[in-house]
């Protein structure tokens, strides 16, 4: 069974390999948004995913003037709509593996907007 301290040994591992795929990761992303406008983002997050959607709302909106709605998972899924000036999802999960925002993801590709994970 892994601690805390398992966790935070193998945090300077972990960083490096994000930095490094970083580019990797983001180029559909990118390539989505060079090819057409986008003035809305709702951002799909919980838990710490939550605080760092909280800095990607900052950094879309000041600095191309997208506006950027987070919501959480769960809610979304059972009592939320979407809002049809919705361009784009971006669903933020740690491990991937999070049912909430899986069940989240799902809602929103049954309405064929596009969703980067």
């Amino acid at each position: 069974m892994s601690t805390m301290l398992d966790y935070i040994d193998q945090e300077s591992g972990a960083l490096t390999r994000i930095i490094q795929e970083y580019p990797e990761k983001l180029a559909p992303l990118v390539t989505w948004l060079a090819s057409r406008p986008v003035n809305k983002i709702m951002i799909l997050a919980t838990g710490s995913s939550w605080n760092a959607a909280l800095c990607a709302r900052y950094y879309f909106e000041t600095h191309f003037g997208i506006l950027v709605d987070i919501k959480e998972p769960y809610n979304f899924t059972h009592y939320e709509r979407i809002d049809p000036a919705t361009d784009l999802v971006i669903a933020v999960s740690q491990s991937g593996k999070s049912a909430s925002t899986l069940d989240a993801m799902k809602k929103v590709q049954a309405e064929d907007i596009p969703v980067f994970c």
